[in-house]
């Protein structure tokens, strides 16, 4: 029997409600979030409840999904990366 094996979980691309819905429940350690120089909208709710709660943040694509290490100019239609917005 593994009764006692988990000591905390992580979660990926969750709000603040979340973060604090979760914590209640049982021990989050992690959080992975799309954090960038592009993508800041995580610090107005997300990194507070995670400081609050003692959470440890993993970005996700830091270099912006390659936008911000000039290696990209110009993406194929077919590729994935041309749907998204940025």
């Amino acid at each position: 029997m593994s009764v006692g094996k988990v000591k905390a979980v992580g979660l990926s691309e969750v709000s603040a409600a979340k973060i604090k819905e979760a914590c209640a429940i049982f021990p989050v350690k992690y959080v992975q979030q799309e954090w960038s120089l592009l993508t800041r909208n995580l610090e107005d709710s997300v990194v507070p409840a995670c400081v609050e709660h003692g959470v440890s943040i993993v970005a996700y694509s830091p270099l912006a999904r390659n936008l911000l290490t000039g290696v990209v100019t110009a993406v194929p239609k077919d590729v994935y990366r041309a749907s998204q917005p940025r």
